[in-house]
């Protein structure tokens, strides 16, 4: 292998590299956040349209403190947990966010490193850098249509939460519970 090869290469591996970071922490994380909340969304819905004629009817011509005491009891549970949810959510986001500038600021230094040492190889050694930077980005151009297809079709389509398994386990716990 001659020197140009190995450049190319290199070139190459940290151009997909850098754009594979910057993709990921810019627009694969936002992507995946939306599509599970859009699952939870449609389980809660699912759940919740089960559970709204039959509690309807079940409660027509129950007395006022029945209604409140299950109200209290629910307002109870989601106090309960609220606190958990935001210092979780806290500390999942401040863990992304450092790990995500680590990176960037990892691929950035790798891009200027590049084109440093490209422009030393174009002055000392008269190599045509320019070529392989033009190369190299005609190849993470096909990587970001190829990630992004692939992406936006997994997201849209995959379904990471069974809706009856998990009905089916609640109403059932629910039942025991009764």
């Amino acid at each position: 292998m001659n020197l140009d090869n190995i450049s190319q290469i290199v070139i190459n591996i940290i151009f997909v590299y850098s754009f594979i970071m910057i993709f990921y922490f810019s627009y694969v994380i936002g992507t995946v956040k939306k599509s599970f909340k859009m699952q939870i969304n449609v389980l809660v819905d699912d759940i919740f349209s089960d559970f709204k004629e039959t509690i309807s009817d079940s409660l027509q011509g129950q007395d006022k403190t029945t209604i409140f005491a299950i109200k209290e009891s629910i307002d109870l549970i989601v106090q309960k947990y609220e606190p958990q949810l935001v210092t979780l959510d806290t500390k999942f986001y401040n863990k992304l966010n450092s790990i995500r500038n680590s990176f960037i600021y990892t691929s950035y230094g790798l891009i200027i490193y590049i084109l440093f040492v490209a422009g030393l190889l174009y002055y000392f050694k008269n190599y045509n850098i320019f070529n392989m930077i033009s190369n190299s980005f005609l190849a993470v151009l096909f990587v970001i249509i190829f990630e992004f297809l692939i992406i936006n079709m997994i997201t849209s389509q995959y379904i990471s939460i069974d809706p009856s398994k998990i009905k089916k386990d609640l109403y059932k716990r629910i039942y025991d519970l009764l």
